[in-house]
C-alpha cells in the first residue's frame, strides 16, 4: 500500500496505462473474488464450487505468466541511464 501511495504522490501512477492496470490489478482482484465465491459454494455443499476454483486457478496462472513476461520484456527493453 505504501508503494501505491508513493507512486501517486510522485506522479508515477499517471504513466501506467489501462492495459497494465487491468492485468496487474483488476483481473487478479476479480479472480480472488470469484475464488472466494467458489469457496463459499463448496462450504455450502455445491458441487460447482470445484469447477469455479479450478477456473480461478487457471485465470491466476494466466495472469501470473502474462505479468512475469511483461515485466521481463519491460526490464530488457527499457533505456539504460
Amino acid at each position: 500500500m505504501l508503494a501505491v501511495r508513493d507512486s501517486i504522490r510522485d506522479g508515477l501512477i499517471a504513466n501506467v496505462d489501462w492495459e497494465d492496470r487491468t492485468w496487474y490489478g483488476v483481473l487478479p482482484f476479480l479472480a480472488y473474488l470469484v475464488e472466494l465465491a467458489g469457496g463459499v459454494a463448496l462450504a455450502c455443499g455445491a458441487a460447482a464450487g470445484c469447477a469455479v476454483l479450478a477456473a480461478c486457478m487457471g485465470l491466476l496462472l494466466i495472469v501470473g505468466i502474462h505479468n512475469a513476461w511483461d515485466i521481463t520484456v519491460w526490464t530488457i527493453s527499457r533505456r539504460r541511464e
